[in-house]
């Protein structure tokens, strides 16, 4: 299956910034260091700020939110890890309440929006403008047609690549390798960063560059125009490439590698402590492998276990176990951080809400957060955020099968303190054992806040399963281990 992750299309009221020229304090080292980091591979670092541990509880990491008001920054702060894409009035009132809330800025991961940004404390501007002041004060580092990818030989605007969503050019693919490209990147966010007061940046669309980018966009005949995509065309300026997708993942890679590395590394440095997150989906394009992962502080997996082509929308099967393969071995396994965030607006179906929590907890680490994308940025509240398994009882590893039940083909399990989550993606339902008694979770509501009051919901664990139990094809279980009391002994001898 292919992987169609989808950035949101976002609306900004756009302003003038004051001052785009770029600051030089920290452009020559972000130059000098692009070398060195083509061999040295970053180690990942950590925020200024904590990263809350997960170890024990489920805690909320958002994508976007709207407060209204003191009350709603107050519960925000209290209630919430961290978000992106506020501006610095709005981190200010929620640190008021809560100095180590966390927030990330957004950037595109292989280029720069042609709209708007938050390009300074309260600006929204346009993020290119940046950029252009970037290459016009600093000549030697090339012009600016050098700073793009192009899908032929011809180096002019008119060859860019140009990536697409809802039909409206966002941004052009840039050139990855180039000094200029990679400099101005770190120098600009991390100027962000201490302007605005973000922990680092959320990069969006990191993974291999094909879908919605087009060399002649046109919605009535596909990717490509006529079908073919920018790579495809000749002459490309990468001779070895080949117009088959399949094949250009490892000609991506060590471009990317390389890229990440540097990042990293300017992230990292002893001076700058910031966090690089990318938008990885759900990791289900099989002929692509996210090597770059490996150098970087995490990622979200946006549309988590999601698959709107299925009828259930779950994601099942072969793509299920390449998404939490992945997930393991790049993210939670790997001692990364994890943002799992399903999008999905039918917050109705609470048996797909409880396969999205379950996976969560199947493969968490302690760093991994949640965040169920339902509405739009409103402060929401739902249910199974308040879900209690206690600690796990092991860390994960990287290999999926770890967690496969003996004897089952497709049932998976992970253990805690209070409780068992069983996850199953096969097209059959697998048996189970239960070494003692248990309750299930069950919950329902959730929504939209108004103010710092929560909507109506329950959560709740009922009946009692022990012994064998079934678990549904393409279904999970969240398990809660039953204790009864113990009588004081003279109370027994009375009965």
């Amino acid at each position: 299956m292919v992987d169609k992750s989808i950035p949101e299309n976002r609306e900004h009221n756009v302003q003038t910034r004051e001052n785009t020229m770029p600051r030089s304090a920290h452009t020559m080292k972000s130059i000098l260091l692009t070398l060195a980091a083509l061999f040295v591979a970053a180690q990942t670092g950590h925020a200024a700020r904590p990263l809350p541990n997960t170890t024990s509880q489920l805690l909320v990491w958002a994508d976007q939110l709207a407060t209204e008001g003191a009350a709603q920054d107050q519960f925000v702060a209290e209630n919430f890890v961290g978000s992106q894409k506020l501006t610095k009035d709005r981190i200010d009132s929620i640190r008021a309440y809560n100095p180590n809330f966390l927030v990330l800025q957004y950037h595109k991961a292989y280029g720069v929006d042609i709209g708007g940004n938050i390009t300074d404390a309260n600006t929204w501007s346009d993020d290119i403008a940046t950029m252009r002041a970037y290459i016009a004060a600093y000549p030697g580092a090339g012009a600016e047609e050098d700073y793009y990818l192009h899908w032929t030989t011809t180096n002019d605007p008119a060859h860019r690549i140009e990536h697409y969503w809802a039909g409206n050019l966002e941004y052009h693919l840039a050139d990855i390798r180039h000094a200029g490209f990679r400099a101005y990147l770190v120098e600009e966010t991390l100027h962000r960063n201490e302007v605005v007061g973000f922990d680092g940046t959320f990069f969006d669309v990191a993974y291999f560059p094909w879908y919605d980018y087009e060399p002649d966009y046109d919605t009535g005949r596909g990717m490509g125009g006529d079908g073919t995509m920018w790579f495809g065309y000749e002459p490309w300026l990468n001779a070895g490439w080949s117009a088959d997708v399949w094949e250009n993942a490892d000609e991506w890679n060590s471009m990317a590698t390389p890229y990440w590395q540097y990042i990293a590394a300017a992230y990292h440095d002893g001076e700058a402590d910031a966090l690089a997150i990318a938008n990885v989906d759900r990791m289900v394009t099989g002929w692509y492998v996210p090597e770059y992962l490996d150098y970087i502080d995490g990622g979200m997996s946006e549309g988590f276990m999601t698959d709107s082509g299925e009828a259930n929308n779950r994601l099942v099967g072969g793509d299920w176990e390449l998404s939490a393969s992945r997930i393991l071995r790049y993210l939670t396994g790997n001692g990364r951080i994890l943002i799992a965030q399903p999008n999905y607006d039918d917050t109705s179906n609470t048996a797909l809400r409880r396969w999205w929590v379950a996976n969560y907890f199947l493969l968490k680490n302690s760093t991994s957060y949640y965040y169920y994308a339902a509405t739009d940025q409103s402060v929401a509240w739902w249910p199974e955020y308040d879900i209690n398994l206690g600690a796990y009882s092991a860390v994960p590893t990287q290999e999926l099968s770890a967690l496969l039940v003996p004897g089952t083909d497709s049932l998976y399990q992970r253990e805690y303190a209070n409780g068992l989550v069983l996850v199953n993606p096969g097209d059959a339902a697998q048996a189970y054992t239960l070494e003692g008694n248990y309750c299930q979770y069950g919950f329902s509501g959730g929504g939209v806040m108004v103010g710092a009051t929560k909507p109506a919901m329950s959560l709740s664990c009922t009946g009692t399963l022990s012994g064998e139990i079934s678990v549904a094809a393409h279904d999970a279980l969240l398990l809660k281990k039953k204790t009864f009391r113990v009588l004081p002994a003279i109370l027994l001898l009375l009965l």
